[in-house]
């Protein structure tokens, strides 16, 4: 049986997102526990090959009810996951920083069978989608009626100081060294319900930009150098 006690301190010994996306109102049985079982796999992000938030089981996983909330668990090698989905519409999520859990190449690019592991490191392009993913998701909670007509999110990257950006591909290599003096960041966003469906790719992209530049990447051509990452990710192309 898979632990949650166990896969949080496993998440919480590296670096992990910890995220939050809640309705500004509290009603404390928005959602049966049926609906909140149907809410997470109806609004599921299925843009890469490991979805958003990841629904596991047997071997690697558990997805079960709690007394007013249903939670997944995901334990499957470089996978950590804790998530909960309330029946206020409350959904709270402990990510793992993949980096932390694959190995890396010293000049760079990450590879599974580098000999080394990659925790010092922050891969640009896997904030950039999974920023892109947590406000994908949002807005398609809120498509579904689970927030009135706001909603907060709130993302914090931990166990963050000193990690360093870096591209995968060494052809996009930066000309400086961004690094962390942060071990825990944390962005805040009180978003309209009319806002997170009309503009959520737009916002997740100034999320992220705001993201590196906590990591002291602060050129005003961030959004230009991975918005067309950004678009090819929504298409499914990555």
């Amino acid at each position: 049986m898979v632990d949650e006690t166990e896969i949080l301190e496993k998440i919480k010994s590296r670096g992990f997102w910890e995220i939050e996306i809640r309705p500004t109102v509290y009603k404390k049985d928005h959602l049966s526990l049926l609906e909140c079982h149907e809410m997470i796999e109806k609004c599921q992000v299925r843009l890469r090959g490991w979805y958003y938030p990841h629904i596991a089981h047997h071997e690697y996983g558990d997805v079960f009810n709690g007394d007013n909330f249903v939670e997944g668990l995901v334990d499957s090698l470089k996978h950590l996951e804790v998530w909960r989905m309330y029946q206020s519409g409350q959904f709270i999520h402990y990510l793992n920083f993949w980096e932390d859990w694959i190995e890396y190449h010293p000049y760079g690019h990450i590879d599974d069978n580098a000999g080394q592991t990659a925790n010092n490191v922050k891969s640009i392009l896997m904030t950039l989608y999974t920023v892109t993913e947590i406000f994908t998701f949002a807005s398609r909670l809120a498509s579904n009626n689970v927030f009135d007509n706001m909603l907060r999110i709130s993302i914090k990257l931990k166990n963050a100081n000193n990690r360093l950006l870096m591209f995968e591909d060494s052809f996009r290599a930066l000309y400086a060294d961004y690094r962390s003096r942060m071990n825990d960041m944390s962005i805040i966003r009180d978003i309209t319900v009319e806002d997170i469906l009309a503009n959520s790719a737009n916002i997740a992209m100034g999320v992220t930009v705001e993201i590196f530049n906590k990591f002291n990447w602060l050129s005003k051509d961030i959004e230009i150098a991975i918005k067309g990452d950004q678009e090819k990710f929504l298409k499914g192309l990555i």
